[in-house]
């Protein structure tokens, strides 16, 4: 009479056991960047000092194996002002997805793929000096800094195909929807996106598109880099053109090198020029250099100094994006000038 239900038990619990399980993968991450920062951008005040929260962020990104084929993947992912002056979250990239041997395809808020071209080149993205302080630019309109309109930004309401690596090769293809909110469609902005990038060994090139409906805008970028020894070289060039530029060609066009120290110090430099559409004539052009010190992987310290010369019908500024202090736009013709001293710590 016991026998029987001994039985069932021991047959239930060896088809649980022999049942498939799902693998769950869920990380915490984040990163906290402060800088001190002391700027002249040529106006009577003289001087600004400021400390500055550099996009720190805290996320949470996960993924669960559903059939032996399919996986699903989610990120979600804020910005926090560690410096106190905003209490409140700032939504980064957002996303919910499948994954398979064909690829990955993700829905939500998220990096264009014509942003992720450029961030691996970037030695001081994030910074004072974010490579958003010159590329990107759909207009430079002199009247206020919060008109500085980048390219280089999230899509909302996207949908991302991210291939898999086929070789030293991927692509990733976006598009936006849109989506009027409002009765005049202020709210919409069509994303069309797409990068192809090439990494064999020590070497790096990405190629990308962007065309957005809101200001007309499209543009195309070409980056590289290279390692060689303990240098690392890297070069980008951009070709936009706005509802801002009047039918014309907007180019700007960089390189930056990295030299590793002993004792886990490195000296970097990097030159920027814009040439805008009103001319064909140099009318802005960056220049850095910086001193790195990274005791462990976590953790970065480093100092720069830079300078922006504008011609007399330009005023590009430090901290256009990437940097939670936006200053004052320069005047027209002024040749600011910084030092930034910052620390960052991922975890």
């Amino acid at each position: 009479m016991i026998v029987y239900p001994l039985r069932w038990c021991a047959a239930l619990v060896c088809a649980l056991l022999a049942a498939p399980t799902h693998a769950v993968e869920v990380k915490i991450y984040g990163k906290i960047h402060v800088s001190g920062d002391v700027v002249d951008s040529g106006h009577a005040s003289g001087m600004h000092t400021a400390i500055s929260s550099n996009s720190s962020q805290i996320g949470f990104t996960g993924s669960e194996l559903l059939t032996e084929w399919l996986m699903a993947v989610w990120r979600l992912e804020s910005d926090i002002d560690v410096t106190g002056e905003r209490g409140w979250l700032l939504q980064r990239n957002r996303y919910i997805g499948l994954a398979s041997v064909g690829g990955t395809f993700m829905a939500g808020y998220q990096d264009t793929p014509f942003r992720l071209a450029a961030q691996r080149f970037d030695i001081y993205g994030e910074t004072l000096v974010d490579y958003r302080t010159v590329f990107g630019h759909a207009t430079n309109t002199p009247s206020d800094v919060n008109t500085r309109i980048s390219l280089d930004t999230r899509a909302r309401n996207s949908i991302m195909y991210q291939s898999p690596k086929w070789g030293n090769f991927q692509m990733r293809l976006m598009q936006s929807a849109g989506e009027d909110k409002s009765e005049d469609g202020g709210d919409a902005n069509y994303i069309s996106s797409a990068s192809f990038s090439y990494q064999p060994e020590r070497v790096s090139l990405s190629l990308a598109f962007e065309t957005q409906q809101k200001y007309s805008s499209n543009a195309a970028r070409l980056a590289g880099g290279v390692q060689i020894g303990v240098m690392r070289l890297n070069a980008m060039y951009e070709i936009l053109e706005s509802a801002f530029t009047e039918g014309e060609q907007r180019q700007a066009f960089g390189g930056n090198i990295t030299i590793g120290l002993p004792g886990n110090f490195s000296i970097n430099a990097e030159g920027v020029g814009v040439i805008n559409y009103r001319g064909t004539k140099l009318s802005a052009a960056l220049a850095v250099i910086g001193l790195g010190y990274q005791p462990a992987r976590s953790t970065q310290i480093y100092l720069l100094a830079t300078q922006i010369i504008n011609d007399q019908e330009s005023n590009y500024m430090f901290g256009a994006t990437g940097h939670e202090d936006q200053y004052k736009l320069a005047k027209l013709g002024q040749d600011p000038f910084a030092v930034s001293l910052g620390i960052t710590h991922k975890f």
